[in-house]
Parts: structure tokens; sequence; C-alpha cells
């Protein structure tokens, strides 16, 4: 991790966790490449959704890596739909990584094709995480609708292998397994059939995507609180039976994701959380917006206030810090103190900061990022004096373009710009000989012809 990602994380633990105020972006970014999937999943509300579907602009997927790739620490692919539906998957994360991003890959892996597989491996993916319910063919079928668990297999053996092709440890597989009512008696056999294929393999409780799966998810999620010990299950189904207001009982954590993690939905929108399925509570959008704004914006202000004071989303009961905040938050709030008095000193935030950057900036100049005050400016502008401004490209030049729409200089009369320089340009427009007007030549006759100039 470089400097400015590290810069971006004491910042951000500091905002989340002392109430600072201190400029940060997302250190994760959540982007829904898509939201259509090919899966009906009995404890997911993708089959619910009422908002459209569709898949990601590139454009748009390019932009938020460029204006990003400096602070962000991930790139999670997958929030509510398969991002192997989309026709540009492996380009996508060809660009991510070709311009030093972290990728993770959230994929059903029923649709991930051999040439998409290798290309993943090839371009260096950070991270795979698939979620297996059962092995068992019938019994994955009938968690998933329409799910085919032996395309699953296949496709973890086939990554498994490709990476040994190559030599890499990447993608760091995941396999997690849902603990459910259908599965509790045979997760031993589960996880022993499983591990073979990923790099670790965990059982998980499950989620009801914030009160977004509704009483489907109900059984499951209370045989994973029975098995978890989760004290607050009583309260979480209490809240599940009043969608009308929050879940009462207290919080067993605080959440950190407004802190930590941008959601983008498909179309540029921005959703609460990776949990914010149907995005009720959207804080603004990308299209014509950067992302340093919208992360800084008066939506986001009260929505992260509420959080810090543990006041959740509407029936929301899922907590679930990212990036290994759980183990940040064991060292204690004394010990993450010190630690960023001692960053603070050594990399001379925010004092330095105004010395580093102009006007004050406080934020790593990122490509795409509008306004220099803001972190950086646009490709193409610079910023001399607190103001991003196109700087003409005239040295050693005496005429031609200057790069920022305006003139280096101009040329006299009969002569031509030429790579910068000011060139006589001879007048033999129409002409096969005769004087060209600068003491040479136009061409001259065969024998026995004679020059002929019109009078």
């Amino acid at each position: 991790m470089d400097v400015r990602k590290a810069q971006n994380g004491v910042r951000v633990a500091a905002n989340a966790l002392f109430g600072a105020r201190l400029p940060s972006f997302p250190l994760v970014i959540e982007v829904e490449l898509t939201n259509r999937c090919d899966l009906r999943c009995v404890a997911c509300p993708n089959r619910d959704l009422a908002r459209p579907r569709g898949i990601m602009d590139p454009a748009l997927f390019r932009s938020i890596v460029d204006q990003t790739v400096g602070s962000a620490w991930e790139y999670s692919l997958g929030y509510m739909g398969e991002p192997a539906l989309h026709p540009e998957l492996a380009a996508l994360v060809r660009y991510a990584k070709g311009r030093g991003g972290r990728v993770a890959l959230f994929s059903n892996l029923n649709r991930l094709g051999e040439d998409v597989a290798e290309s993943l491996v090839r371009d260096g993916l950070d991270r795979l995480v698939t979620t297996v319910s059962d092995p068992d063919p019938a019994r994955y079928r009938e968690a998933t609708g329409t799910g085919d668990v032996r395309r699953v297999l296949a496709a973890l053996a086939a990554i498994r292998a490709l990476r040994e092709k190559a030599g890499s440890p990447r993608p760091h597989v995941s396999v997690s397994v849902l603990r459910s009512a259908s599965n509790e008696d045979r997760l031993p056999g589960i996880v022993a059939a499983l591990r073979p294929l990923a790099d670790d393999c965990t059982v998980e409780p499950t989620h009801d995507w914030a009160g977004a799966a509704g009483d489907r998810a109900a059984g499951d999620r209370a045989a994973g609180d029975r098995r978890a010990g989760d004290r607050h299950a009583g309260d979480r189904d209490a809240g599940d039976r009043d969608a009308g207001g929050a879940p009462p009982g207290p919080r067993p954590a605080r959440c950190l994701r407004p802190f930590t993690s941008m959601a983008v939905f498909w179309d540029g929108r921005l959703g609460a959380c990776c949990l914010d399925a149907h995005g009720p509570n959207a804080l603004g959008e990308l299209a014509g917006d950067t992302v340093e704004r919208a992360w800084r914006s008066k939506a986001y202000a009260p929505f992260r206030r509420d959080h810090r004071n543990r006041e959740p989303c509407v029936r929301c009961r899922d907590p679930d810090p990212q990036l290994g905040w759980r183990s940040v938050l064991r060292l204690g709030r004394a010990y993450l103190a010190v630690a960023l008095v001692a960053f603070l000193l050594a990399f001379g935030l925010p004092a330095r900061a105004a010395a580093q950057y102009p006007d004050g900036c406080t934020s790593p100049a990122l490509p795409g990022c509008n306004g220099c005050s803001c972190g950086g400016c646009s490709p193409g502008l610079e910023c001399p004096a607190g103001t991003c401004a196109c700087l003409p490209a005239c040295g050693g030049r005496a005429c031609g373009p200057d790069g920022c729409g305006g003139q280096c200089g101009l040329c006299g009369p009969g002569l031509k710009c030429v790579d910068g320089a000011c060139a006589c340009v001879p007048a033999c427009v129409g002409r096969h000989c005769g004087p060209d007007g600068w003491g040479g030549t136009c061409g001259t006759c065969p024998d026995a012809h004679a020059c002929m100039t019109p009078s």
C-alpha cells in the first residue's frame, strides 16, 4: 500500500472512530456492474428489485477508477447482480489493475466462462469470492432456483489450475457457506468438500439484507443466530415484523460502512451500502459529479452522524465492518490515537498538507478530480495558483497550437508552420516548372520544351 492510501486510511479511521472531519475518500468502492442475475436465490432480494435493471457504462467505471485509484484500497465488483453478466467484465478488471487498483470479484460462478477466467488470472484479479449453499446439485438448485453447482465446482477447479499454470497466488479464492436450517447438520461435510478448491472456506450466518429479503430468510437467519449465539436475535426478528420503524434493542456494534465504503449502482446512483438493495437511502449520483464531491456532500453528513450515534438504517441489524475493521477496533481507541498522532507527525498531516498541495489542499492529486482545491485537476490541466488551468505548451515553439485552444504564434505571409517553426512554402501549387518564389524552382522541363508561365 502506498503512502497516499495509508494517509486516506488514517483519515477514515479518525473520522469514523473519533468524529474528526478530515477530508477523505472511500476505502472500498462497491461497484454494481449490473443488477441482473441468473439465479433466483431464496434469501436474496434481487428477485424482488423494484428499481430498473441494466449494466454499467464502461466509461463510468473507468471514471470511478481514475478518480479514486490513489486512495481506494479495493474495488469490489458484485453488489446486487452477477458481474459475469457484464459483457466487458474482463476488460474492466484489466483496466482497474492496469491503473494500480486492487480488485475483488463477487460471483456465483454459474456464468464465468473459461476465457474470462483465464483473463482474470492473467490480469491479476486479487480476490474471488463465491457462495455455495450446498455442493449437492439438488439442494443447491433448491436454494438458488436455477443454479447448477457443478458449474461452480468446475469454475473453482479451473481457476486453481490456471493459477498453478501461471505460477501466481492470485486471485485468492474464498468460498462462503451460508448456514441455514437445511444444511446446519451437514456443515462439516460441506466445508470438507469445498476446502480443497479454495484458499479459505468459512461458514457465515444468513442475513436479511437489511430487511430487504423479507420473511424468506427468517428461518435460515434464526438458525444462524442460534449457532452464533447472537443475543440480538430476538430484536432482529422483532424488527423484521415491525416494518414501520427501527428494531428495538442496542446495536451490537457501530457500523462503519458510511465512512469506509461507497456503493455505486449500475446507473451511477449511490446507495447507502452494499446491503442497500432497493436504493431507498440513495445519497446522490455520479452522473455529472465527481466521486469527491459526492462523498463529501451534504447527504452523507447526517447519514454518518446517525451511524456514529448508533442510530442505524431502519430495520438493519447487520453491521459488518470491512477490510479488517474488526481487528482494528480490537486494538482499542487509545492505541489508535497514538498511531494517529505518530502518523500525523511522520507524514505531516494536516499541517504540511498546505505546503504539499496548492490552496491549502489536504487531498492527494487524483486524475479526473475537478478543482485542485478538492484534490487534483482533470487530465491536461495544472494547478499553478489554487485554480485548475491549462498552461500553454510553447517551449521552443514559434507557432502552432499551444495545447489550450490558442496559438504559440503566427507566421508571416508566404510562411507555413511546420513542427512549431515557421518555414518557407514554395509557391508551386498548379505549377510544374519555373521559380518557386524563394530562389528555387518548381521543376524543369524536358529537352526541347520551354516553361510557359501564365501572363
